[in-house]
C-alpha cells in the first residue's frame, strides 16, 4: 500500500514585468490665431537739414494665439510575460502506512445470465436416415363417395373426358390394394318403365367396364345401392370406396 503524498514544492519567483516601447507622438495642434499689428510711429520733425526722426514706439504685441488640442495618446505596447518560475522540489516520500485488515469474506450471487449468444452456422447435413417400416393401412368405414359419373338423356355412355377419370381411379385403386369399389347407379324414382331400370343398368355396365379396362380388378368392383338417398339423381352413376 503506498503512502501518503509528500507536501507540494514551493512557487517559483514571479517573472520580471519590462515596459512596453512607448506608443507614437499625437498629431500637433492647430497654430492660434496671429495678434493685430501695433500702429505704426509718426513721422519726425522735417527742417533743412534733414535728421532722421526717432522711431515711434512698438505697438502692443497682439495676443497669443489658443493652444491646439493634445495629439491622442499612442497604442500600449505589448506586455512582456516574464518567465516561469523554477519547479519547486518534490516533496519527500512519506512513511509506508499501515496495512489495513483483511475485509470479511464477501456472499458470493449467481450472476443473471447474459443474453443469448448468436446461433451459429448450420452443420453439414447428416445422412438421411433409413426409412422407417410402413405404417397400419387406415380404413374408410362404410361407403364413402369418390368420383361420378353423368350422361345425357337416354344415353349409357360417360359424358365428358370419362377416360381420365377412369385412369385416375385406377391409379388410387393400384397405390391402395386394400380398398375396393362400389358403383350405385341407383336413378330417381320416375315410375316403373322397364326401360328405365334397363338404362340404368346400362350405364352401369359401362362403368364398370370402364374401370376394369382401365386396370381395375373386377374382383374389386361391387354393383349395388350404396349412396346417400338425399343425393342420388337422374342420369349419373356414382363410383364410392370402402376398405375391404
Amino acid at each position: 500500500m503506498a503512502g501518503p503524498t509528500g507536501a507540494t514544492g514551493a512557487t517559483g519567483g514571479q517573472g520580471s514585468v519590462a515596459l512596453g516601447p512607448r506608443g507614437d507622438t499625437g498629431a500637433t495642434g492647430a497654430t492660434g490665431v496671429q495678434g493685430q499689428t501695433g500702429q505704426q510711429g509718426g513721422q519726425g520733425y522735417n527742417s533743412s537739414y534733414a535728421v532722421a526722426g526717432t522711431v515711434g514706439p512698438a505697438g502692443p504685441a497682439g495676443p497669443t494665439g489658443m493652444r491646439g488640442e493634445t495629439g491622442a495618446t499612442g497604442a500600449q505596447g505589448q506586455t512582456l510575460v516574464g518567465p516561469a518560475g523554477i519547479a519547486g522540489g518534490g516533496g519527500a516520500t512519506g512513511g509506508q502506512g499501515i496495512t489495513g485488515q483483511a475485509g470479511q469474506q464477501g456472499v458470493v450471487l449467481a450472476g443473471r445470465p447474459g443474453p443469448a449468444g448468436p446461433a451459429g452456422a448450420a452443420g453439414v447435413q447428416g445422412a438421411t436416415g433409413a426409412t422407417g417400416s410402413q405404417g397400419i393401412v387406415g380404413s374408410i368405414p362404410g361407403w364413402s363417395s369418390y368420383r361420378d359419373f353423368t350422361f345425357d338423356y337416354n344415353r349409357s355412355d360417360p359424358q365428358g373426358n370419362s377416360r381420365s377419370t377412369f385412369a385416375e381411379i385406377a391409379a388410387y385403386m393400384a397405390r391402395n390394394p386394400s380398398l375396393k369399389l362400389g358403383i350405385d347407379g341407383t336413378m330417381a324414382s320416375n315410375g316403373s318403365d322397364p326401360r328405365n331400370q334397363r338404362l340404368a343398368d346400362q350405364r352401369i355396365d359401362a362403368v364398370r367396364d370402364g374401370l376394369i379396362n382401365a386396370g381395375v380388378p373386377a374382383s374389386r368392383i361391387e354393383v349395388g345401392a350404396f349412396g346417400d338417398p338425399q343425393l342420388r339423381r337422374d342420369r349419373r352413376v356414382e363410383v364410392l370406396v370402402t376398405s375391404s
